[in-house]
């Protein structure tokens, strides 16, 4: 007859079971990623799935696996190129280095000459290794440098968008902006200047406005509109919210909305927008 002593006994070791059967078949799962493995004798890398089958064999010195369907780079001998996951070579192990994320079937390329180019998946030069430097940018449009420490904007096809005259080129709501000898312009895609080498300093602030900064003074840009709708007369201009500003001037702060209409008058007291719940 068992005892109650027997009867726990008896259901810790059945919990005890079905805790390792649980742990067993979440370890067991495939979950459709892939992860890199190192060999423990020869110390290289190789590529293998949930379930520890091995989908590259550990040949590379180092492993980068970014989304699968583009292929895996690798290292070997101090060069990188990209291998497909059946093991085959995509783009040559040649290059000095990859820059950046594997994105769009793109791959910002080093070579050992120090000059940048892009590389699509199935190793097809797309852009030539003709750069000092190359970053990838939005609509697969890339701010390059070339003999020179200046910067602009070319194409996938690699035609020249804006020319590299500009000490920085960032995206601002929907343009570019280049600083130049400490001013900013608003450059289209195409090269079409909005303004020239106007504002001390340019910001984002919502898909159409830019906090522009002129003498010293903060005001609004509307990059549809293209014109200035506050004008640049502000000590600060903070805390975008529901088309609403907080305005300081003279150190008084006051609220004003995105046409300049003062919602609540130039006070002493200092100005805090509660977030809402």
């Amino acid at each position: 007859m068992i005892n109650k002593l027997q009867l726990m006994k008896l259901a810790i070791v059945t919990l005890i079971f079905f805790f390792i059967n649980l742990v067993g078949q979440n370890s067991n799962s495939y979950d459709g990623k892939l992860y890199k493995f190192r060999d423990v004798k020869t110390l290289l890398y190789g590529v293998e799935d949930s379930l520890r089958n091995v989908v590259v064999p550990a040949k590379y010195d180092r492993v980068w696996i970014g989304y699968k369907e583009n292929g895996v780079r690798v290292k070997l001998n101090g060069k990188w190129g990209m291998i497909n996951l059946d093991g085959k070579e995509v783009i040559p192990i040649k290059y000095k280095a990859f820059k950046g994320v594997n994105f769009k079937n793109i791959n910002v390329t080093l070579d050992f000459n120090n000059k940048y180019g892009v590389i699509d998946n199935s190793g097809n030069i797309i852009i030539p290794f003709d750069y000092d430097d190359l970053t990838f940018t939005l609509k697969l449009n890339y701010v390059f440098s070339k003999n020179s420490n200046l910067v602009g904007l070319i194409n996938d096809k690699n035609e020249v968008l804006i020319k590299n005259e500009y000490e920085k080129l960032k995206r601002k709501v929907g343009y570019y902006g280049g600083l130049k000898n400490g001013k900013w312009s608003l450059v289209t895609r195409s090269g079409k200047l909005i303004f020239k080498d106007q504002y001390e300093s340019i910001t984002t602030i919502s898909n159409t406005l830019l906090k522009i900064q002129k003498d010293g003074k903060f005001g609004l840009y509307n990059s549809v509109s293209q014109d200035e709708i506050v004008p640049p007369i502000y000590d600060e201009l903070d805390k975008y919210k529901d088309g609403h500003l907080i305005a300081t001037l003279n150190n008084q702060y006051g609220i004003i909305d995105t046409l300049n209409n003062v919602v609540i008058e130039m006070q002493n007291l200092k100005i805090t927008i509660i977030p809402r719940e």
